[in-house]
């Protein structure tokens, strides 16, 4: 866009129209630990080499004790059963920040 040349984010000044990027392929989560300042991803990414990143901190969850909440150990097992076929998304590193959404 004519105009926008190193101003992603900005407002074009020749027309006032917003100056974007074609993000679409650029966005991938991996997980990784954080050990003495730095972070070390499960898997290599050689294409990233050199990128900007974000890093999401996931605090640990704590136990819930099931009992506290009236449901017991075959209530519970039901519950895992029928779930189970969205375990794989929300197991994913970038589903954490809905843990810290506090409830309305």
């Amino acid at each position: 866009m004519l105009g926008c040349e190193n101003r992603k984010g900005s407002i074009n000044p020749l027309d006032g129209a917003a100056c974007t990027r074609d993000t679409r392929g650029m966005v991938k989560s991996v997980e990784g630990i954080y050990r003495n300042g730095k972070v070390e991803l499960m898997e290599p990414l050689a294409e990233a080499d050199g990128s900007r990143v974000i890093v999401t901190w996931v605090n640990p969850a704590e136990p819930v004790d099931l009992r506290e909440r009236g449901i017991d150990e075959l209530q519970a097992a039901d519950l895992r059963r029928r779930l189970a076929p969205f375990a794989e998304d929300w197991d994913r590193p970038e589903m954490a920040a809905y843990d810290e959404l506090l409830p309305p």
